[in-house]
C-alpha cells in the first residue's frame, strides 16, 4: 500500500502530463492505466498545443523541458537509495524548476491556462487519494 501511495505521489509530479493524458485519451475510466505510463513529451506538447495554441517555437522549446522532467522523475522513482520523503521533495523541486522554465516560454494567457490545468490535476489527485483510503 505504501509503495502504491508513493507511486501515486510521484505520478502527481507529472502534473500537466497526467491532466493532458486524461483529457486526450479514453483512459479516463481507468485511472491506474493513465498513471502507469506517461505520454511521450511530443504527446504532451501536442495536448498543450490543443489547449493553448502554441507557436512552433514554443513547441520546440517545451519538448526538451518535458522530456528532461520525465527523465528526472523516472530516475527518482527508480532510485532505491532515497527515502520516500526525500524523493517527494526532490520530485517537487524537479516539477517546480520545470514549471518555471515552461512558464517563461508561455504567454500570460497561456500561463493562466497552464495553472488551471495544474489545479485540475491536483484536484483529481486529491480525489483519487481520498477514494483509495
Amino acid at each position: 500500500m505504501k509503495k502504491f501511495l508513493f507511486s501515486l505521489m510521484l505520478t502527481c509530479a507529472f502534473s500537466v502530463t497526467i491532466v493532458c493524458l486524461a483529457r486526450a485519451l479514453p483512459l479516463q475510466d481507468s485511472p491506474a492505466a493513465s498513471l502507469s505510463t506517461p505520454p511521450s513529451p511530443d504527446q504532451v506538447v501536442a495536448i498543450m498545443d490543443k489547449k493553448m495554441s502554441l507557436s512552433d517555437d514554443q513547441k520546440d522549446k517545451l519538448t526538451p523541458i518535458i522530456a528532461n522532467r520525465q527523465q528526472q522523475l523516472k530516475a527518482l522513482r527508480d532510485d532505491q537509495s532515497m527515502r520516500r520523503f526525500q524523493k517527494l521533495r526532490a520530485a517537487k523541486k524537479v516539477v517546480g524548476d520545470s514549471d518555471k522554465q515552461i512558464n517563461s516560454i508561455l504567454t500570460p494567457s497561456q500561463q493562466k491556462i497552464y495553472a488551471e490545468m495544474e489545479q485540475q490535476m491536483r484536484d483529481q489527485m486529491k480525489d483519487r487519494m481520498q477514494s483509495t483510503n
